[in-house]
């Protein structure tokens, strides 16, 4: 498609235009809604895949706070200014 100006190449229907004659054959030839909606989908959906080899949703929560520094551990609590830690050390200052 023809566009004169840059902002407008980049606008909605030149874009989708674009992506459209991008697109695999086998998908713009679908004449249902819903298979032609669900086809699209898996084709430009990422393949999930685990974190580090783990599967499970609330390990890598508390391997992120670990890593970010935001964890339930007295020295991050700490350093984050929690009234409830006055001091970095665990109870046997260790």
């Amino acid at each position: 498609m023809f566009c004169r100006t840059n902002f407008f190449q980049n606008s909605f229907f030149p874009s989708c235009i674009y992506e459209w004659n991008k697109m695999n054959l086998g998908i713009t030839l679908i004449r249902s809604p819903n298979v032609f909606c669900n086809t699209l989908l898996k084709s430009i959906k990422p393949i999930p895949s685990n974190v580090f080899g783990a599967c499970d949703p609330h390990g890598l929560k508390l391997l992120t706070r670990l890593r970010v520094g935001l964890s339930h551990l007295r020295d991050h609590k700490f350093k984050h200014g929690f009234n409830d830690i006055l001091n970095p050390f665990c109870p046997c200052n260790m």
